[in-house]
């Protein structure tokens, strides 16, 4: 998984960035998405994590087991429904992390954009931005830090090659899935426990 954070953005060689938001400035009209973050009723899964979720898992190892055997009432990564797009060989979902990447109470909060490709060698070049946004009040938590390009205090946008996890370089602007740590847990949390939490946005599919 990719490791975003506010100036994530730097990491992209300009040309790649540059290039995304060209193609995509020709391809249409961006498509709106909303999507409920809603907490799991009940854990599922094994006790103990796969070597696979060591490897991925930005946290320690100690956190990751630990989580496993006594979860807490928050969990560490929540995920939304899929999002199907025309044209798109897979499906995207968000991912929001309530107490940030690395699962740690520092007061940040992270989403993502994630991308399940049907098979190795699908792909998508997607410009989108991402707000969280507070159901019940309709009101959309602020961006705490840069909100990507172009700067916003209320979303956060940017560009990236989506592919499958075995072909993602993140340096060269290829991912399965990224996202930033801009939003402030205070404003994410009341939300999300009281189920009124959603993800929405837009996405550009280039090409």
């Amino acid at each position: 998984m990719a490791h975003g954070f506010s100036n994530q953005l730097l990491l992209i060689p300009t040309f790649f960035l540059i290039l995304i938001v060209s193609c995509c400035a020709l391809s249409g009209t961006p498509l709106s998405f909303s999507l409920p973050i809603v907490l799991p009723t009940t854990s599922s899964g094994p006790v103990f994590p796969s070597f696979r979720e060591l490897w991925d898992d930005p946290r320690s190892v100690s956190s990751l087991v630990t989580d496993k055997i006594a979860p807490n009432e928050i969990p560490y990564c929540i995920l939304s429904d899929t999002l199907h797009l025309p044209d798109v060989s897979g499906a995207f979902r968000i991912l929001v992390y309530p107490k940030g990447r690395l699962g740690r109470s520092r007061g940040s909060a992270s989403a993502y954009l994630s991308f399940e490709p049907l098979e190795k060698g699908d792909e998508a070049d997607v410009l989108w931005t991402l707000r969280l946004v507070d159901g019940q009040t309709n009101t959309t938590a602020p961006v705490v830090d840069s909100g990507g390009l172009p700067r916003s205090e209320r979303s956060w946008s940017s560009g990236m090659t989506f592919v499958h996890e075995s072909e993602a370089v993140d340096t060269c602007g290829r991912c399965r899935d990224w996202g930033s740590s801009v939003w402030a847990e205070r404003d994410v949390l009341p939300a999300l426990e009281r189920g009124d939490l959603r993800a929405e946005g837009t996405v550009n599919i280039c090409g």
